[in-house]
């Protein structure tokens, strides 16, 4: 028992040696880590955020088919179950004539609708078509778009409405955005575990002449390795700390600006579970990687 306590103290005391040792570096290294978790953390809401709004964006599109007045029953049942068996589709919803022109009524203002008998309120039989959501993406909308083109050519269809542009757009903004956001990403990480691996290959270098005597003393690779790896968990979780703090900090301070300068009472939060999640578990990772990535440049052999 006595044995292992020590074994512990010598780790942290090493561990200690190795951050005073180089620390100027050892702040950078923090602050890198710090600054990359909360600015990975923050592209990860935006993705969110903007996935979430085009998400929106899509359920609300809906591909209008107008039949011809003089259409029949049998032949709207034929199109529904015609349309109805494409894949992809989720609802068909056949509207008469008369309820096309309930709806068109609420659309009109007293006004408009003074001096204008029932029969003059435009109206048109209608099939509302709702595709599955997994049919709004990008790879999708030349087919649907294809489809609804064929679509005009049927005999029975007047015209076809369809909202598609927008979700062209909206799909073509996430998508440059996320490549920005996820290169971005890449190069803080990467900057990171750049910064947590040079601090800690500096603290082999400077003790080259002591693991070598541990070596010859009988010391395993992973009695030397622990006190490195202690250091990069020492970064990666000070530097998960400090992104904790300031987002923390942030939040309060953002609240009590919209609260007390605009007068509105609304919850902006800057720090939901899985961002909390992020900045510890990220930070520890970061750290980690960067010391394993050195430790085992640098003591090969293990």
């Amino acid at each position: 028992m006595n044995l292992a306590l020590y074994r512990v103290g010598y780790f942290f005391r090493e561990a200690a040696k190795n951050v005073r040792h180089s620390a100027l570096l050892t702040v950078i290294s923090i602050l890198t880590i710090a600054v990359s978790l909360i600015l990975v953390g923050f592209f990860g809401g935006l993705l969110t955020a903007v996935a979430t709004v085009v998400d929106q964006v899509s359920e609300g599109v809906r591909i209008s088919a107008y039949l011809t007045p003089e259409i029949g029953q049998s032949e709207v049942n034929h199109l529904v179950t015609q349309i109805q068996a494409r894949d992809g589709v989720e609802t068909v919803t056949y509207v008469s004539i008369d309820d096309d022109r309930a709806r068109n009524r609420t659309l009109l203002t007293e006004e408009q609708l003074a001096g204008l008998d029932e029969q003059s309120i435009p109206a048109e039989p209608v099939l509302e078509i709702v595709l599955e959501k997994s049919r709004r993406l990008k790879s999708d909308l030349r087919d649907t778009a294809e489809w609804v083109k064929a679509l005009k050519g049927v005999r029975s269809v007047s015209d076809v409405e369809v909202g598609l542009d927008r979700v062209r757009i909206g799909i073509a903004v996430v998508e440059v955005f996320r490549t920005l956001a996820w290169a971005i990403c890449v190069v803080l990480v990467v900057a990171a575990v750049f910064f947590v691996f040079s601090t800690i290959k500096l603290a082999v270098h400077a003790r080259q002449d002591e693991i070598e005597i541990l070596r010859l003393v009988g010391a395993t690779n992973r009695f030397i390795r622990v006190p490195f790896y202690l250091e990069g968990l020492f970064q990666g979780l000070a530097g998960s700390l400090i992104a904790f703090f300031v987002v923390l900090i942030s939040h309060q301070r953002l609240q009590t600006y919209i609260r007390e300068e605009h007068l509105v009472d609304i919850q902006v939060n800057l720090l939901p579970p899985s961002l909390v999640a992020w900045f510890f578990v990220g930070g520890v990772l970061l750290g980690l990687l960067g010391s394993v990535f050195s430790v085992g440049r640098y003591l090969r052999g293990a």
